[in-house]
């Protein structure tokens, strides 16, 4: 099984539909934002034997989370394991369910009727919710294959504050205010050193509660990334150098670089969007877009919480 883990905000759509053009690649989209774990978001490395049970009847059940947001994400590739009947079938199917969700909010959510893979393939998921659970997922299965994806700070928090002034995210409650996802994060090894309390964070700026909440999610995943099956990888280097970074991550999950995923990087790096949720951009603006927008106080209040993780070739310029 192969998973591609990282922050909201971070790439990690676009990476996954890459993984997902693969003829091999079975891709289930953020099942554990559907069918949610009944776990920390945040469980450290010495006490990840507690959940190695529930996360591996998780794992052997991934299959059966078949809502539309997890199975219906489009565009669908030609399979290996499917014959062009049926990928037009699942094809018609899942465009079929996303439109009538729009009159029918229930079935917006319901499983689409698909075929089903069989025989040789690749089980893919991606998560933007399991940051703080690596060493527990790696526990519960030791063959997993888990690949990283971080962001320069000042690229994910400007989006995020990008996409709370838009309203582009379904709760009512801001990222930056979200208390009880900082009281669970305040359990981490790095809040607790670092003497982090709810009421220091209520009284920083917004930026500066979004960067400490990056720092601990990038340090829980950082602490995990030289453990076998396990891979970290900087978005920028992806956007900057397309195919000697998609090669080493094809390589990293054992896949080759099939046609269809020389396809995808052409179609996705040659045009841009500015939409919100777009996959296709322009690399160059895509990396230092930020640079432009957050005013020199905001990064400054980023970079000194998150700073001492910047000095790389990537993210230093």
């Amino acid at each position: 099984m192969l998973a591609l883990i990282g922050m909201p905000r971070s790439g990690t759509t676009w990476v996954a539909k890459a993984i997902d053009s693969h003829p091999k690649t079975y891709y289930l989209h953020e099942p554990d934002s559907v069918k949610r774990l009944s776990i920390p978001n945040i469980i450290n490395e010495q006490d990840a034997d507690e959940y190695r049970q529930t996360l591996s009847d998780y794992m052997n059940d991934i299959e059966r989370v078949d809502g539309l947001k997890v199975v219906g994400r489009l565009p669908f590739y030609p399979k290996a394991y499917f014959n062009g009947a049926q990928l037009v079938f699942n094809r018609m199917s899942a465009t079929a369910s996303k439109g009538l969700g729009r009159f029918f909010p229930s079935l917006g959510k319901a499983a689409p009727l698909l075929i089903k893979p069989r025989g040789d393939y690749e089980v893919f998921f991606k998560s933007i919710e399991s940051m703080g659970r690596v060493s527990a997922l790696l526990k519960a299965d030791p063959d997993l294959k888990v690949l990283m994806l971080v962001r320069h700070p000042c690229a994910v928090i400007n989006s995020e504050l990008k996409g709370e002034a838009a309203n582009k995210f379904a709760s009512k409650t801001p990222i930056y205010e979200n208390w009880g996802l900082f009281e669970k994060l305040l359990f981490s090894d790095t809040a607790v050193q670092q003497g982090l309390t709810l009421e220091g964070l209520k009284a920083m700026t917004p930026a500066e509660r979004l960067a400490w909440k990056w720092r601990i999610f990038y340090e829980q995943m950082l602490s995990q990334a030289d453990k076998p099956h396990c891979m970290m990888i900087q978005y920028e280097e992806l956007a900057s150098k397309p195919q000697a970074g998609f090669e080493k991550v094809m390589a990293f999950y054992g896949l080759d670089m099939d046609p269809q995923v020389q396809q995808y990087l052409i179609d996705t790096t040659t045009s841009h969007s500015d939409a919100y949720y777009a996959t296709s951009k322009d690399p160059a603006k895509a990396m230092h877009s930020w640079k432009q927008r957050l005013d020199e106080d905001t990064i400054q209040q980023i970079t000194a919480i998150a700073g001492e993780h910047l000095n790389n070739e990537y993210w230093s310029a």
